[in-house]
Order: C-alpha cells, then sequence, then structure tokens
C-alpha cells in the first residue's frame, strides 16, 4: 500500500501492520528523501515493519529506517546475477522484471524468494512534467486522467502526490490461466480498481479462470532472443 494513502488512516493502517507492505515512490527527488523517511519513521510507530521499492536508491532509505526491504519489479531483475545482487544487499524478496519469460523465471539461481506480477496495469513510464496539466489544470483534475493514441486507444493516467504521473498500459495484465505458479509468489498489482473489481479479479486468480474482459499475458510467454 502507498505510503501516503497509510498515512492518511494511521489508525487503521496500526490495526494492519502485520500485514502490510509500505510501498514507496517510484520517483523520489533529493530535496523528498527526508519527507520519505518521516513518513517511514512515522509508519514504523504504527507498527508497520516492511517496505517496498523498485527504486535502487531507495533500498538505503529503507534501510535506514530500520524497515525490512522487499524488492519490486522495477529494480529490473531479469538473470541470477542480478537477483543475487540484490540478495547481498539484504532485501527479504523482490518481484523480478515483469519483461522476463516465464521459463527463465524458473531458471533463476540463488536463495532470496522472487515473485512475479501476475495481474495488472502495468506502467508504460513516468512523466515529471504532467501531459494534461496545459489543458486541465491541477484544480480541475481529481488525480486521474486519460490520454489517447492515433488510433484512439485510451491510457489512464494518474497523478502521484503531484510529484510525477504514471502512464499505465490500456489493458491489464493476467496470467492466471496460463501457467501453474513458477516462482514463490505472485502479485496483484491494483491501481485503478474499485474494491468490488478487486474482489472479483481476486476470485478469478485463485480460481485460475479465464479472464473476463481484454487483457495481456505480456512478455512471459514471448520467444525472445
Amino acid at each position: 500500500v502507498p505510503i501516503n494513502e497509510l498515512l492518511k488512516s494511521p489508525e487503521k493502517s496500526k490495526a494492519l501492520c502485520e500485514k502490510v507492505i509500505a510501498e514507496l515512490p517510484v520517483l523520489i527527488y533529493p530535496e523528498s528523501e527526508q519527507k520519505v523517511l518521516s513518513c517511514l519513521s512515522r509508519l514504523r510507530q504504527l507498527g508497520i515493519k516492511h517496505a517496498a521499492t523498485g527504486n535502487l536508491g531507495a533500498i538505503q532509505l529503507i534501510k535506514k529506517s530500520g524497515l525490512s526491504v522487499h524488492g519490486q519489479f522495477g529494480l529490473n531483475v531479469v538473470n541470477s546475477l542480478s537477483l543475487a545482487f540484490y540478495e547481498d544487499m539484504g532485501l527479504s524478496d523482490l518481484e523480478v522484471s515483469f519483461e522476463t519469460q516465464f521459463k527463465r523465471i524458473k531458471r533463476l539461481g540463488g536463495h532470496l524468494k522472487r515473485g512475479y506480477i501476475g495481474y495488472g496495469y502495468l506502467p508504460l513510464m513516468q512523466f515529471r512534467v504532467c501531459p494534461v496539466k496545459p489543458s486541465l489544470g491541477c484544480l480541475k483534475c481529481s488525480g486521474k486522467a486519460e490520454i489517447s493514441d492515433s488510433r484512439n486507444v485510451k491510457f489512464t493516467l494518474l497523478c502521484r502526490q503531484k510529484e510525477y504521473m504514471t502512464l499505465l498500459n490500456s489493458v491489464p495484465l493476467y496470467t492466471a490461466d496460463k501457467e501453474d505458479c513458477v516462482a514463490d509468489f505472485v502479485t496483484l498489482y491494483f491501481t485503478v480498481e474499485d474494491k468490488d473489481r478487486v474482489r472479483e479479479v481476486y476470485d478469478m486468480f485463485r480460481k485460475r479462470e479465464d479472464f473476463d474482459a481484454e487483457r495481456t499475458t505480456g512478455l512471459y510467454f514471448r520467444e525472445i532472443l
């Protein structure tokens, strides 16, 4: 759960502290590091013991705060050498890159627990300059906007505390009906779904059902030289 969401409801976060991993922002600018450390310190006081990041530079921030480090897909682990690197850094576990084929995930060496993204609208890129601000402005924006490509395919943009924007893929990744688990855990990466849709997807994934809408399986099953 993003750190800002956890701090919005401290009592609820305290009640769930044993089950929650605090997610750091994807982009942390030098002038924001102290603010992030302060947030992590407050979360630790609530009893939260774990934090996750896909930013190599943020690993030390989490360690400095005294929390356990969980690596996200942004660390771009695609082979045993990179997995060993993060194992040596003391990470508790990590998600491999979603650009890694399943057959290669199976062959990864080392002892660090590894997982992969099994569902989610994958982030395509991050923008420091908001693409819709010139036409919409911050005051009229809900923090969620859409842009379209030349084929009129719509992509969602999410504002991250007015520090950067995340562009999500137009359709979600979904793999439950394709292959048995090839790792120690699977992450369902929820971003724009409401609570009812979260439950529906969770149930479909748990039962290994076919997806009920358009989806992609990413690069997990593609032959790449």
